[in-house]
């Protein structure tokens, strides 16, 4: 009798182990945030233990400057070592960066898609464009809290395609780049 219960807890479990540790897939995820804008996530394989983590996080998110009301989108995270995706969760808060917050969290569904929330805020010239001389100013830009889903787009995690950043940020392996670009709300 023992045997007849243990045989399908032991298939159960060997099935539920199966399952999450397929949960989320290595390679390149693209999608949109609540606003319309592109979301990009890379996963890769933590050569150190073997678990999957976040690689590059890009967020097309527009973001509004406080005083001058311009409207600024494109960050991307450059994550050196990673972040684990555990249990099929993965988050990021920027920490140790004095003009960039980002906060990220994110849910793996099968092997295929994710969904999560993203918020930014950062620090930004004043005014950030359409100025010829040397400015003083700083201003806050943030965008607020929002949702995004996303889809595995490919097998290689690759980072999209974007120029050269207005600014980088590194610290303790983690590098923030910053791509100042008007949004193409205005």
């Amino acid at each position: 009798m023992r045997i007849g219960l243990s045989f399908p807890a032991a298939v159960a479990a060997l099935l539920a182990g199966t399952i999450a540790a397929h949960a989320q897939h290595v390679g390149t995820y693209t999608g949109t945030a609540h606003d319309g804008s592109t979301v990009f996530v890379t996963v890769g394989k933590d050569p150190n233990n073997g678990n999957f983590e976040l690689k590059s996080l890009t967020f097309g998110v527009s973001t509004t400057c406080l005083k001058t009301l311009e409207h600024i989108s494109f960050v991307g995270v450059s994550l050196g070592d990673g972040f684990d995706v555990v249990d099929q969760r993965a988050s990021y808060v920027s920490q140790n960066f004095s003009a960039t917050d980002l906060a990220a969290t994110m849910l793996f569904h099968g092997t295929t898609q994710l969904q999560g929330t993203v918020g930014l805020t950062f620090a930004a010239i004043d005014p950030a464009f359409g100025h010829n001389t040397l400015t003083k100013k700083v201003q806050a830009c943030f965008a607020p809290k929002q949702t995004f889903a996303a889809t595995r787009s490919s097998d290689v995690p690759a980072a999209p395609a974007l120029p050269p950043p207005a600014e980088t940020h590194t610290s303790h392996g983690v590098t923030i780049s910053v791509y100042y670009r008007p949004s193409d709300a205005e």
